[in-house]
């Protein structure tokens, strides 16, 4: 199992979401960096833990259409993560390509901005199934998603189109956990674990490593972090404990830095 941290990017600087309630988002403080600057949050990632994806929320995007392309390209150029995955909000095969343009690897297509399905489709079959993760965007469970075919259903309930459509990999995102400290939602995961043939991201509400261990179990590729990282509850040496914790490879005579 991977650990995935997260950048949540609004006014260009990287914030704290909380239960996706996005008016209330305030610029980062972090025990692991010293300012919210995206680069610096992102360099903090990996050299402190060694991670090697990253995920980006670029709430600008997702919510005014205010891409930060030049983050991205930044990021991309001054890190050596092997996937960088990016929800800008794109729902058109034109924003997908100049998204992957900036040389990240992973387009995110939310079903919150997705409008019509048949454009993911046709996303999919433009850029390629390998290079799209839909993010299924949940609030309480019910998915939140501008196609009214989707919206308020249960994740389970429209996992079997999606997988006709093309889709390998999906992230259910339990907006109403984000940067809670609440806990994660797990029957509802390991149901859809269970039920479904995807590679399974998810994200929200991660405490400790308790409940780390819990999606482990359960069977999750990775899970997005953000909160228990930078509260510092979440350690370099807790990740290890882990028995499918993978991390990227350095010098074996370096040890992994303490906070």
């Amino acid at each position: 199992m991977e650990i995935i941290p997260v950048i949540d990017i609004l006014n260009g600087v990287v914030v704290h979401a909380k239960k996706g309630e996005r008016e209330k988002y305030k610029p980062l403080k972090s025990v692991i960096c010293g300012n919210n600057n995206p680069l610096t949050v992102a360099q903090a990632f990996q050299e402190i833990f060694r991670f090697r994806k990253l995920y980006i929320a670029d709430l600008d995007a997702i919510i005014k259409g205010e891409i930060n392309y030049k983050t991205y390209k930044k990021i991309v150029s001054e890190t050596s993560f092997q996937t960088i995955m990016v929800d800008a909000g794109v729902n058109k095969v034109e924003k997908a390509n100049k998204l992957l343009e900036t040389g990240v690897s992973k387009v995110i297509i939310g079903t919150e901005t997705l409008k019509n399905i048949k454009d993911l489709e046709k996303i999919l079959g433009v850029i390629g199934k390998e290079r799209v993760i839909l993010s299924i965007d949940l609030m309480r469970n019910k998915v939140v998603s501008g196609c009214k075919a989707w919206k308020e259903k249960n994740p389970l309930e429209i996992s079997y189109q999606i997988e006709e459509l093309g889709v390998e990999k999906v992230i259910l995102l339990e907006l109403s956990k984000v940067g809670s400290e609440e806990g994660v939602p797990y029957q509802p995961i390991k149901e859809f674990v269970e039920n479904t043939s995807f590679k399974v991201l998810t994200g929200g509400g991660v405490r400790d490593l308790e409940d780390l261990k819990k999606l482990e179990e359960i069977g999750v590729e990775g899970v997005l972090i953000a909160t228990a990282i930078h509260k510092g509850t979440l350690k370099p040496a807790d990740f290890l404990k882990l028995k499918t914790f993978q991390v990227k490879k350095m010098n074996s005579e370096r040890e992994l830095p303490h906070l």
